[in-house]
């Protein structure tokens, strides 16, 4: 057992229960990584540490999740990742293999719906 008061024992908790609170207050602090106000709105992404869906980083599973179609999938990601360059790469379609952060990547399949997790790179 872990104590906080070793004098009087007041508190204590086993060392899973002292695992699981970290962890828990962890993710608490991770909850909001991303505040922007602008005149009309305020955007609040969550991590998905905290379990949310939308995060500014990707990836986006959603898009694929609730069968969006590549055009709409890039408008949902351009909303909460604004600083990204995205493609749209049709079935068979030939693109580099080179790595950037600034770029996500939106496979569709033939009737243009997202196929795969859409991630930066």
């Amino acid at each position: 057992s872990f104590f906080i008061s070793k004098e009087e024992k007041m508190f204590s908790l086993s060392k899973p229960k002292l695992v699981s609170a970290v962890a828990v207050l962890l993710a608490l602090s991770l909850a909001v990584v991303h505040m922007n106000g602008s005149n009309d709105e305020e955007r609040i992404v969550q991590t998905q540490a905290f379990g949310g869906s939308v995060n500014s980083q990707g990836p986006w599973p959603s898009c694929v999740k609730e069968q969006k179609t590549g055009e709409k999938c890039a408008e949902f990601i351009e909303h909460y990742a604004e600083d990204v360059h995205i493609d749209i790469i049709q079935p068979n379609e030939k693109y580099d293999n080179d790595f950037d952060v600034d770029r996500v990547r939106i496979f569709v399949d033939e009737d243009g719906y997202v196929k795969e997790t859409p991630m930066r790179g």
